[in-house]
């Protein structure tokens, strides 16, 4: 009877444990995924600051 409930427990215990390394791999691809689209939202935002600032500065000079 307690070699039953260890193999029970051990077997939870497993399956917690790869539960949390599939959780792991999981939020490691999200936060490689999320890093990646910063870094292409910041390369539309500065082509977006180099066709904006000269129109700033056009406006400048206009006013």
């Amino acid at each position: 009877m307690i070699s039953l409930t260890n193999t029970i427990r051990w077997r939870l215990i497993n399956r917690i444990s790869v539960w949390g390394l599939g959780f792991g791999v999981w939020s490691l691809e999200f936060g490689v995924w999320s890093l990646e689209l910063f870094k292409k939202w910041v390369k539309i935002k500065q082509k977006y600051n180099q066709i904006l600032i000269p129109d700033t500065k056009y406006l400048i000079l206009e006013l």
